[in-house]
């Protein structure tokens, strides 16, 4: 497994990390396609905040992740 860096908006962080926000998505360029299932995240490099990926979906286009993923998840 490997470790990613990623930053994001200071107020996503708690999202992710209480759990309301399960999903991030990301433009599929070669930073972004590299990163598999039992990688860790770590979001905004100064910050200790570090999640486990438990898995990544790649599709064709926008409309096909609006059509195959739940926005409730």
């Amino acid at each position: 497994p490997r470790e990613h860096f990623f930053n994001l908006l200071d107020e996503i962080v708690p999202m992710i990390l209480d759990g309301s926000k399960t999903i991030e998505v990301r433009v599929g360029d070669i930073v972004f396609l590299s990163v598999k299932p039992g990688d860790t995240i770590t979001f905004n490099k100064n910050s200790k905040s570090t999640r486990k990926v438990s898995k990544v979906n790649n599709y064709e286009n926008f409309q096909q992740l609006l059509n195959m993923e739940d926005p409730q998840a």
